[in-house]
């Protein structure tokens, strides 16, 4: 399942994309006819918390890194320019992945209930 995700496609089948837009979750996949928008409306809440966990500690190991590397001499308005960039477009990238990731987990932990369950012949979809 997390194999799909990073393809951002549905986290069931792997055969459609799971997303209208960068931003907007499909309300169901094409293929399967899963729902995408999987329990109740605050769901997703725990993405948010993942999306800017990961990009804090993506950007603690980079400066870090940096910290290293450049010791003793760090530009430090270099470091406050790129950290603020940073924190601002990495979280916007990752947010896509972690949201699909999230729901992925989801389906892992909590199998389709009803109502959520692909039909058994996809051809019904249409």
């Amino acid at each position: 399942m997390l194999g799909r995700t990073l393809r951002r496609r549905c986290p069931n089948c792997g055969r459609a994309t799971a997303f209208a837009g960068w931003f907007t979750l499909a309300p169901a996949c094409t293929a399967c006819g899963m729902r995408l928008h999987h329990g109740p409306h605050d769901h997703f809440v725990g993405t948010t918390l993942v999306n800017f966990l990961v990009a804090e500690v993506t950007w603690a190991v980079g400066f870090v890194v940096y910290l290293v590397a450049a010791w003793p001499n760090v530009d430090w308005d270099d470091v406050t320019y790129v950290s603020a960039g940073f924190m601002v477009v990495l979280p916007l990238a990752l947010y896509p992945l972690t949201r699909l990731t999230w729901l992925a987990v989801d389906l892992f932990l909590r199998p389709h209930g009803e109502g959520e369950r692909p039909p058994e012949d996809a051809s019904k979809l249409t």
